[in-house]
């Protein structure tokens, strides 16, 4: 049997599972027992209906058929493409994956649209190609288009669906930044963002949607050699302008369907455009209706902005301030056809523009003032934020939540739909627009300061309630602003030309990044700004250190120590004003001796960082210590020693409420007590320290343990949800890029699926588990693969 492994090898095993014989099985799919003979021997490969038949008569579950079909056409999974080992894994042991993804809660409303939704969500289903990309004019729709037939493809990709928005990228190299961030695939320095992504995406069913694509076309070859090195991958793009790329489907969206008319005259009816209208003036006067005396002004207004759906909703927020007829004739002969400028926009561009053009010149100046300077959030912001920004341009006579609810009417100003407090938005046409107007007049640059002043005092606020119990709201607000503090950190450390106050601002995120395991962005801003950030004082230097020695364990010990060391060097300058910063550094110098089996210098540096923060009497940074102490402990094998300072750190986190903190010592504990043999007690401590660390969304410890939990719960006999824990812990680790801690997990799962029968399958996952080990250097790894696999 050749090294890849074939579909044919994994149907004769499902076959047989089900004791069915090659004529039984040909009959149920109505074809020649010979044809079966010829798939099963890998001489043929099945047609698309026949694979549908298959996976009928085989008991696929509907959901995982798509990825069945693929891998029953692609006919084997060559070692450039692990994709169909992973897929034959999951189909060999009916799991279904949980479907992850990002795309909004409520992706709106979609008017005139359904039939041109259907029909691209069924050629995504249904044909060959794995490129779509939706064309057009800006201002047309495919976003909306896009997201909701999105929405309805969430249970066709057995790995989800994700939006990767573009709008603000302006540069081909940082799409593939843009692309990890969306799927939270962390960076590896040494390493390109693209090849982690194909690595990463190598074994995924999985969509994106790669949204406003037109401004960085030069990344095309990029999407092209994931394609090329993801077989299950899809790609559904909108864009201006094609990709240009092999086999990519273009769909025109097209706007939207006008009025008919008869001699110039237009016929009294509706139309999706006028639907559109309605709608949004609904919105801001809800008893509008449409009535025949004003349909011929409703039809002659969206006739004259060309169907552009956007262009229609900034003149249907202008309804509460004129009737149809006045607004038509402002369009037309004072408003937006006699603008200057955008002349050198072609065709629809230029309607929208000018439409967007003509909403802002019926604003007062102060609401003018107001929407430029929302140009400079990332996202959206919440109310505080904008209040942060706007204050200092509003008159004493003004109201700055009458301005906003202004805009909101305008359509100028989207509220975003959540069920925390309200956020608010600028389309991203609007806001290029604003970002021009911002920069004509003068602002800017206070602007940004200004926004930067706000995430940094955000920033300070959230960095010690992180470790309370209020972490969990804090981590979604972190989480919600993220591209506003990457705008921040740019300008700081770019134009704003304050570096100092961006290495300040980024070791306030340092223990947030180190919680979610932000490997790489961690690491970017920090040694970014520790590079930039020459003149700031030692302490603040020292902390950049830490956190990256934090973000480099357990992934490159050498790096962490020597991070580590300096920090300290540093820190003992300043004590006592730094003791705080001291006795952390310390505390991750234990855990890195840990590793080290230096136990001298471990107990050395732990018996100081107690000491330290019982001194400052900081409750979390002894539960911390004792941790690390405890770890060490288990090291040792003295498992008593190790179980009573778990259990101190763990009572301690209790008081705090850090629930990445309890986590830590549960895990830990949990996995003495299974080394000692108290296999159920070691399982339920562990399954609680995961469940602490889901919700703070923390990814390192989970996944390691995780791998841990599956080898109590296949030792219990429950194999398949010891798949699926392997399963999870491995996609964490591929994530982050963690190779060595993916091997061992690759590895377990190997042995898992040998000892189920599941023989070639077995040894196609060796060989995977094999490359890593001999990428790592990993001796003892690579006579454990060879040993099974000669065996």
């Amino acid at each position: 049997m050749p090294g890849d492994y074939p579909f044919g090898s994994w149907m004769k095993l499902r076959r047989r599972a089900l004791d069915m014989t090659q004529l039984e099985l040909a009959a149920k799919v109505g074809c020649a027992e010979i044809t079966l003979q010829k798939i099963e021997t890998g001489s043929r490969r099945p047609s698309r209906q026949m694979a549908e038949r298959l996976a009928e008569e085989l008991g696929i579950p509907g959901e995982q058929r798509p990825i069945f079909v693929k891998f029953a056409r692609l006919g084997t999974a060559e070692p450039l493409h692990p994709g169909a080992t992973q897929a034959a894994y999951r189909l060999a042991w009916s799991l279904t994956p949980t479907r992850a993804g990002n795309l909004p809660e409520s992706p709106g409303s979609l008017i005139g649209r359904r039939e041109l939704m259907e029909v691209l969500r069924r050629r995504i289903i249904d044909s060959e190609g794995r490129l779509f990309t939706l064309v057009g004019p800006p201002g047309v729709g495919k976003t909306r288009l896009a997201i909701h037939t999105a929405v309805q493809l969430t249970k066709v990709f057995s790995d989800g669906v994700f939006l990767v928005a573009l709008e603000d990228v302006r540069e081909a190299d940082l799409v593939s930044t843009a692309i990890a961030q969306a799927l939270r695939v962390e960076a590896i320095y040494g390493t390109s963002t693209h090849n982690r992504l194909r690595e990463y995406l190598a074994d995924k069913h999985l969509l994106l949607l790669l949204d406003n694509f037109e401004q960085v076309t030069a990344a095309a070859s990029y999407v092209g050699d994931l394609l090329e090195n993801c077989p299950w991958l899809s790609v559904l793009a909108t864009s201006r302008t094609p990709l240009h790329l092999r086999r990519e489907l273009l769909i025109p969206v097209p706007p939207l369907a006008l009025p008919d008319q008869v001699i110039g005259e237009f016929v009294p009816d509706s139309s999706p455009a006028i639907d559109l209208f309605i709608a949004r003036a609904q919105a801001v006067q809800p008893e509008f209706q449409q009535d025949p005396g004003n349909t011929v002004e409703l039809a002659a207004m969206v006739s004259l902005l060309d169907g552009l759906p956007l262009a229609i909703e900034l003149a249907a927020g202008l309804i509460n301030l004129m009737p149809p007829r006045a607004l038509l004739e402002m369009l037309t002969t004072r408003g937006m056809l006699q603008t200057e400028g955008f002349r050198d926009a072609p065709g629809r561009h230029q309607t929208l523009y000018r439409a967007i053009d003509w909403s802002y010149t019926l604003l007062s100046a102060t609401e003018q003032a107001v929407f430029r300077r929302l140009a400079v959030f990332r996202s959206g912001c919440s109310l505080d934020a904008y209040l942060y920004i706007v204050n200092p341009v509003i008159p004493a006579s003004d109201s700055p939540i009458t301005a906003l609810h202004s805009l909101v009417e305008h359509n100028l100003v989207i509220q975003q739909e959540s069920y925390g407090p309200p956020r608010f938005r600028l389309l991203e046409t609007v806001r290029s627009y604003a970002r021009q107007r911002l920069a004509e007049s003068g602002e800017e640059h206070d602007t940004l300061r200004l926004h930067a002043s706000y995430f940094l005092i955000l920033a300070e606020t959230a960095e010690p309630l992180l470790r309370s119990g209020e972490q969990l709201a804090w981590l979604d607000i972190l989480d919600l602003e993220g591209d506003n503090f990457r705008q921040a950190l740019e300008w700081l450390i770019g134009r704003g030309c304050d570096p100092e106050a961006a290495l300040h601002l980024a070791n306030t995120l340092g223990w947030y990044w180190v919680m979610r395991g932000n490997v790489g962005e961690g690491c970017k801003w920090l040694t970014q700004a520790l590079a930039e950030a020459t003149q700031a004082p030692s302490h603040e230097r020292a902390k950049a250190q830490i956190y990256l020695a934090s973000l480099a364990w357990p992934g490159d010990l050498p790096a962490a120590r020597r991070q580590i060391e300096s920090s300290i060097s540093l820190l003992r300058e300043q004590a006592p004003g730094a003791y705080y910063e001291l006795a952390l550094a310390l505390t991750f110098k234990g855990l890195v001796m840990a590793y080290d089996s230096d136990r001298k210098s471990l107990q050395e540096a732990i018996q100081e960082s107690v000491e330290l923060f019982n001194h400052l009497g900081d409750p979390w940074g002894t539960a911390l210590a004792l941790t690390v102490s405890g770890e060490s402990s288990l090291l040792a094998q003295d498992y008593p020693t190790a179980k009573a300072l778990f259990k101190a750190g763990y009572d301690l986190f209790k008081q705090t409420g850090d629930r990445w903190g309890m986590g830590i010592p549960l895990c830990n504990w949990g996995y003495t007590e299974w080394l000692e043999g108290n296999t159920e007690a070691g399982r339920r401590r562990i399954e609680e320290g995961v469940a602490l660390h889901s919700q703070v969304g923390e990814k390192s410890s989970r996944a390691i343990y995780l791998n841990i939990l599956a080898q109590i719960v296949q030792q219990q006999g429950d194999y398949p949800q010891a798949a699926a824990l392997y399963a999870e812990s491995l996609d964490l680790l591929r994530k982050m890029g963690l190779e060595a801690n993916a091997a061992d997990v690759l590895f377990n799962v190997a042995n898992l699926t040998r000892s189920f029968g599941h023989r070639f399958l077995a040894d196609q996952l060796l060989r995977e588990c094999l490359a890593l080990y001999t990428r790592q250097g990993n001796t003892e790894g690579i006579d454990r693969c060879q040993a099974m696999l000669d065996g």
